[in-house]
């Protein structure tokens, strides 16, 4: 943040930690509605690392290529950008299970989660 004014740094370190508190915040409960309650804390743990292994190891040699492909600086964002895209068209087909009950779970159960 080398910005002359302390203030509009600040202001960009809080739109930041916004972004990342969005982030943060609904990723837990998106991978937990995500998987079937028999096998959660498995699919939830080898899908996320999986995933970030793969995606996460991968995205440096992507960006690498992709600046050396075209030459230009900025093309990581691009991919940033398309990320989001796939990212923003997942969420928007994910199911709303607000209020639904649990599959596999007793009434007594969720009579105490009531």
């Amino acid at each position: 943040m080398n910005h002359p004014t302390v203030w509009l740094a600040q202001l960009g370190q809080l739109g930041l930690v916004l972004i990342v508190g969005l982030y943060g915040g609904t990723l837990p409960v998106i991978l937990v509605e995500g998987a079937p309650l028999k096998v959660r804390c498995t699919a939830v743990a080898l899908g996320y690392n999986a995933s970030l292994g793969v995606i996460g190891g991968l995205t440096p040699l992507v960006a690498s290529w992709l600046v050396a492909r075209t030459g230009d600086e900025i093309a990581p964002g691009f991919l940033m950008m398309v990320a989001a895209a796939v990212t923003l068209l997942t969420i928007l087909r994910f199911p709303e299970t607000y209020r639904t009950p649990f599959v596999g779970i007793t009434s007594r159960a969720a009579a105490a989660y009531a």
